[in-house]
């Protein structure tokens, strides 16, 4: 069974209903979905204040975006010419000619109008060629900051510290308390563990490199130890309240 994928995100429902009409127009199933999802895929171009996902399977992403260029009409006679791309320079326009996956149909097919206004001209095998180059920039997996080692390491231990020398007579609120760290630990673990990135062609790889998701799994299994110990100790203590917790 094909997965459909984000394929494109909107602001309002009006953009998204006419370019799924296009691609419906010219055989490529899609569906609309309100976007909700904050630790799910990492989708390349993708803005956070966009709400509206536009979701094609992906050996269909190549295809769509053709079909789109091919049928976004720009009249130059109707363009504010304080729109953001007149103020581009040549070689910032041929970078949107590059990157059709952020930039859109739209301004893609603009971005060559005015570099022809202008005299440049950039034939489709440079253009090719550019596309294909950055298109081998984003297969490359992402390795992890030290920062984020330092926390999600701390989180997933602290978590097992706090379940082992947790002071409080107050057993309810801190055996709570003490569980957070571990969470933490978790989810930080999920999301390098998990997170996949959707490339221009459609396919999916995973975000993180395997260096960084081994790391990951660690977190993810101190983080669920810690949670572990932590309710297992939670509920000695509730059970045996004379019993003091370890120092």
């Amino acid at each position: 069974m094909n997965t459909f994928l984000a394929f494109q995100e909107f602001t309002n429902a009006d953009d998204a209903n006419e370019m799924a009409e296009k691609l419906s127009q010219h055989g490529i199933a899609n569906a609309i979905e309100k976007n909700s999802n904050l630790l799910g895929e990492e989708i390349i171009g993708r803005q956070y204040n966009n709400h509206i996902v536009l979701k094609i399977k992906g050996e269909d992403f190549a295809k769509a975006r053709k079909i789109l260029i091919e049928n976004t009409t720009v009249d130059m006679n109707m363009i504010d010419r304080n729109y953001m791309l007149f103020s581009l320079s040549d070689n910032e326009l041929i970078e949107v000619l590059a990157k059709p996956d952020e930039w859109g149909a739209y301004n893609y097919n603009l971005a060559k109008m005015i570099l022809a206004e202008r005299g440049t001209n950039v034939s489709e095998q440079k253009i090719d060629s550019m596309q294909k180059e950055y298109a081998n920039t984003l297969y490359q997996q992402r390795s992890i900051d030290s920062i984020w080692l330092v926390l999600g390491y701390t989180f997933s231990i602290a978590g097992i510290w706090a379940g082992l020398f947790s002071r409080s007579s107050l057993i309810l609120i801190y055996g709570l308390l003490d569980a957070i760290p571990g969470c933490l630990g978790i989810i930080l673990g999920l999301v390098i563990v998990r997170t996949k990135r959707v490339l221009p062609d459609g396919q999916q790889i995973m975000s993180y490199d395997d260096r960084a998701r081994k790391h990951g799994k660690a977190m993810l299994y101190l983080g669920i130890f810690a949670l572990a110990l932590n309710a297992f100790l939670f509920l000695i203590r509730y059970e045996f309240p004379l019993i003091p917790p370890r120092l």
